[in-house]
């Protein structure tokens, strides 16, 4: 699986490779109903990685070919179009996707890209440049990109500024899967270990340092905030571990 949605207490929904959504209901798992209808003329793919509510009976699905709008109630799946550009993310692995009021934001294997119901846009890289960005959230006015190869990417809402943050300058590695902001700081899992970042400074934590595994998987990360404690999974299983007093054991009073 790549990523849950928490529904309720004891519901959540989770994006699966191959098998498009389960549920998982007081611990135990079961397919989603599904229905593709014979009229769709996309080409419908299983390959989920991503899963965000839109509505009260809608989803979001981030799949191998495109976002598809799945109802909860029918299990019927359409390919999410617009009025001018019909199946915008056609063609696309979708990867990460955010709401933004009416629109969305998504991130692909070719990069960062935004939809506000009428204009479909690249945001990030710029022209015809392809990266691939494995997730995404936002801070203020500011966009974090994980991404392949290029570090921490830092944007502007609209794409129209951006920097890279690397190796160079703290990262555990070039390679992001998995980004959360816990309190005012931000938790990364990468392709060589765990990176922190606050207040502008970087933190990073390796297999010398106690992790099981230094390569994160893409999504699989949750935090309860109830019980303050997140769990980033990887190609070993599972860490879990309180942030909030980690960040309080940190040097400099960070």
């Amino acid at each position: 699986y790549y990523a849950f949605l928490e529904l309720s207490k004891d519901t959540a929904c989770i994006a699966m490779e191959g098998d498009f959504l389960t549920y998982l209901v007081n611990g135990t798992v079961s397919t989603a109903p599904l229905h593709v209808p014979e009229s769709s003329e996309e080409r419908f793919t299983g390959m989920a990685y991503c899963v965000v509510g839109y509505s009260a009976d809608t989803l979001l699905v981030g799949t191998y070919n495109g976002i598809w709008k799945y109802a909860r109630s029918s299990g019927t799946v359409h390919p999410m179009v617009c009025p001018v550009n019909g199946f915008f993310s056609r063609g696309k692995r979708v990867q990460s996707i955010a709401v933004r009021g009416a629109g969305i934001t998504y991130t692909t294997d070719e990069g960062f890209f935004s939809w506000d119901t009428q204009t479909y846009r690249k945001l990030y890289p710029a022209g015809r440049a392809k990266l691939n960005i494995y997730s995404h959230v936002y801070r203020g006015d500011s966009v974090y990109l994980a991404t392949k190869g290029r570090g921490l990417v830092i944007s502007d809402r609209e794409g129209t500024y951006s920097r890279s943050i690397d190796v160079r300058s703290g990262l555990a590695s070039n390679t992001l899967y998995q980004l959360r902001w816990v309190e005012d700081a931000l938790f990364m899992g990468t392709h060589e270990g765990l990176s922190i970042m606050v207040g502008g400074r970087f933190y990073s934590y390796k297999h010398t340092d106690g992790l099981p595994f230094e390569e994160f998987n893409h999504q699989a990360i949750y935090y309860d905030e109830e019980e303050d404690r997140l769990f980033m999974g990887g190609i070993g299983g599972y860490i879990s571990f309180r942030p909030t007093q980690l960040l309080h054991l940190m040097p400099q009073g960070v």
